[in-house]
């Protein structure tokens, strides 16, 4: 198999719309919804950022779910929160669910509802996706004025259920990173820290983020992800994750170790390091 050439003018070419026709919900989240910049727009007066060191054994992530016109959830009438941010490391794999409110107390009753929603939805999808096992965490945060009325009935609900979400009141950007890279508990509030800009991506954040091709060049498959992750003009990785199995075949030069460095990038998380990565053959 001769591997394509021009994959960077691809790349430069992908048009943030989501491809209903390629891929499926996970896949075009994974494509098209996740986020350069960690920097939100003011939204019902509220803004947020998510800072934090760079590292190359935690990836942190933000997509934006609330893509009018162009819906990720497309059924009618469904709930749509804005983002979602994905936190892993060592230890965790967390994905924390944002919404952005006014202050009135129907729109965050409402907001309570758009989370809820979209980790019913993720749990779901994820199911029979999610690498090796792990066991991902769903968590919520609700973003409101100083002046807002905070639904904490629904709330309580919640928390009575083992979904925690987190009541954030903050007229100024909040500082999310601290939240979304651990578990929110019962006790916990939100505390102001002064926010830095993030500075550049680790290796696999950066993968995901910025090079995640608009067209397959592995098998597409029924269910489940299948994806492919440009590494240079001519070299590439596809990323399969189908019924509790997972791969990731790489297309690479002779003189090239990207092999090499996925490996050792998936080492450092213990539930990620025991995916094979393989050469692709022909065929």
């Amino acid at each position: 198999m001769d591997a394509p050439a021009n994959l960077n003018r691809r790349l430069k070419r992908k048009q943030d719309r989501l491809n209903w026709e390629e891929f499926n919900l996970l896949e075009n989240l994974l494509v098209f919804c996740t986020q350069k910049e960690y920097s939100v727009p003011t939204e019902s007066r509220v803004s947020f950022q998510i800072s934090g060191e760079t590292r190359d054994d935690a990836i942190c992530l933000l997509f934006k779910i609330d893509r009018q016109p162009d819906y990720l959830i497309r059924e009618q009438n469904t709930l749509r929160p804005d983002y979602l941010a994905l936190y892993m490391d060592s230890v965790e794999c967390i994905f924390t669910i944002i919404e952005m409110k006014g202050t009135e107390s129907h729109n965050t009753r409402h907001g309570i509802k758009q989370i809820v929603e979209l980790k019913r939805i993720l749990a779901q999808k994820f199911a029979n996706s999610f690498p090796l096992g792990m066991k991902a965490r769903f968590q919520g945060i609700l973003l409101c004025p100083s002046t807002a009325e905070i639904p904490n009935p629904e709330i309580r609900r919640q928390r009575d259920n083992g979904f925690i979400i987190l009541p954030v009141t903050r007229n100024y950007r909040a500082e999310l990173f601290p939240y979304v890279s651990k578990r929110i508990t019962k006790d916990d509030s939100y505390e102001h820290q002064t926010p830095t800009l993030k500075v550049g991506h680790g290796y696999l954040e950066n993968l995901l983020i910025n090079y995640a091709l608009p067209q397959r060049l592995g098998k597409k498959e029924a269910s489940g992800i299948s994806l492919t992750y440009v590494l240079s003009d001519t070299e590439y990785a596809n990323f399969v994750a189908v019924n509790g199995k997972y791969a990731v075949s790489v297309k690479q030069n002779a003189t090239s170790n990207h092999i090499t460095v996925l490996k050792e990038q998936l080492a450092q998380f213990p539930s990620l390091k025991k995916i094979p990565v393989q050469p692709l053959t022909d065929g």
